[in-house]
């Protein structure tokens, strides 16, 4: 057995013997890294709802982010008032 090998074996081992570190790690990875991406495009927006221009401190919920579908990255930050209106124009736009 070459040492490739063996730390392959033996990482395997040690993260069947210790799952919840390493998911709750990932986990609060994932939880940061959606944070930071929230909070770049928050900023670049300057905290106004990218449809209808509204500042978030005028609005009663905070700006939904709307993600790229193939990529899950967020394209932009819109209010719950103008995520309901493009829904409902896309749906019954025929």
């Amino acid at each position: 057995m070459n040492r490739t090998e063996y730390n392959k074996m033996y990482n395997k081992k040690y993260r069947e013997a210790h799952p919840d570190y390493f998911k709750a790690r990932a986990e609060k990875t994932k939880d940061e890294l959606r944070e930071e991406a929230y909070n770049k495009q928050f900023t670049g927006q300057l905290g106004k709802c990218a449809c209808c221009l509204k500042h978030q401190s005028k609005l009663t919920t905070s700006l939904v982010p709307v993600r790229n579908r193939k990529t899950n990255k967020i394209k932009l930050l819109v209010c719950v008032d103008c995520l309901a209106n493009t829904y409902l124009d896309s749906k019954y736009s025929s």
